[in-house]
């Protein structure tokens, strides 16, 4: 298991798919803010919930492979993999039964929220603080 966070330390989740354009953009850039951040102590933990089918943990390892991904993930087989974590933070991904995901949905992916670690509650979206935090450490 990875270690503890300290109590200031933050906890991300981050929805994201092989095939999703935007996700490969912002990956890279994540992997980046995850390594210079971490440097010197455990501060940031990240967690991915892989947007793929349930059940494609080929696809999932193609691209941790690919982006070198340092980060926790949750396995697509796991029961709690796909539709029911994202409808708690409310991300939708891709088509479904022929529909386009969305009525009533936050946002789509990819997404990096951030989890208050005691009550499982969103605190904010660190999208755009990846991209900020990355060009202030010339990253």
């Amino acid at each position: 298991p990875p270690p503890p966070l300290p109590p200031d330390g933050v906890l991300l989740l981050y929805f994201s798919a092989s095939w999703c354009p935007p996700c490969r953009q912002l990956t890279p850039e994540l992997v980046k803010f995850y390594n210079h951040a971490n440097a010197e102590g455990k501060t940031v933990e990240v967690i991915l919930v892989p947007c793929e089918a349930a059940g494609s943990a080929a696809e999932l390892a193609a691209y941790a492979a690919k982006y070198n991904l340092p980060f926790l993930a949750i396995d697509p087989a796991n029961p709690l993999h796909g539709d029911a974590v994202k409808s708690v933070y409310g991300i939708w991904a891709g088509p479904r039964d022929g529909r386009v995901l969305g009525a009533g949905a936050h946002a789509g992916i990819p997404q990096l929220i951030e989890v208050d670690r005691g009550t499982g509650q969103p605190k904010g979206n660190w999208r755009g603080r990846v991209g900020e935090y990355n060009r202030k450490h010339g990253l």
